[in-house]
C-alpha cells in the first residue's frame, strides 16, 4: 500500500526543489562545530510542526546524526491528532510513504516482528491516512540519510 504525501504544500514544500533549498538553508555545516557526545546514537526526538515553525530544530537534529549514523531502517513514531485508528499503536506494515523526495519503503520485516511480539501493535493504517507527525519528518530524513527503510508507529 502507498501512502501518499498528504501535507506537503501545506506542512512543508510540496516541490522537491523548494524543499531542498529550505532544508539546505538550515543544515549548517554542524561538522564545525562543537561535540556529539550528547547527541543520542539510537535516538532522536524532532518536532513535528510544519517547517517554518519547527522544521530548523529538526534539520539541525538530523543533521548532526547523520554524522554519527547511517541507519538501515528508521522507526518513526508519531502522535495521533486525529483520534482515528486503534487504541493502541498503529504500524503501516507494508508498501512505502510519498514524499517530493521519492519513496521510502516499510521495513514489513521488522513491523511484522512488532506486530508479533506484542498485543500493543496492531496493523492499521487509517490512523496514518491524515496525521502528519511521521509524514512531516521523512523529506527530512531523506535529505540526510540513503537507502533507509521506515518502520511508522502511530
Amino acid at each position: 500500500m502507498i501512502r501518499k504525501a498528504v501535507f506537503s504544500g501545506k506542512f512543508y514544500p510540496d516541490n522537491s526543489h523548494e524543499l531542498k533549498d529550505f532544508i539546505e538553508k538550515y543544515a549548517e555545516d554542524v561538522r564545525q562545530k562543537g561535540s556529539y557526545e550528547a547527541l543520542n546514537k539510537l535516538g532522536l526526538i524532532l518536532p513535528h510542526a510544519g517547517y517554518i515553525y519547527s522544521g530548523r530544530t529538526a534539520i539541525k537534529a538530523v543533521n548532526k546524526a547523520s554524522l554519527l549514523i547511517e541507519p538501515k531502517s528508521i522507526v518513526v513514531i508519531g502522535t495521533n491528532h486525529t483520534g482515528l485508528g486503534s487504541a493502541v499503536c498503529s504500524v503501516w506494515d507494508d508498501g512505502e510513504w510519498e514524499t517530493p523526495f521519492g519513496s521510502i519503503e516499510v521495513d514489513s520485516e521488522i513491523s511484522k516482528k512488532l506486530i508479533e511480539s506484542s498485543s500493543l501493535f496492531s496493523v492499521d493504517y487509517s490512523a496514518h491516512l491524515y496525521e502528519h507527525s511521521i509524514e512531516v519528518q521523512l523529506p527530512i530524513l531523506q535529505y540526510f540519510f540513503r537507502g533507509f527503510k521506515i518502520v511508522p508507529i502511530i
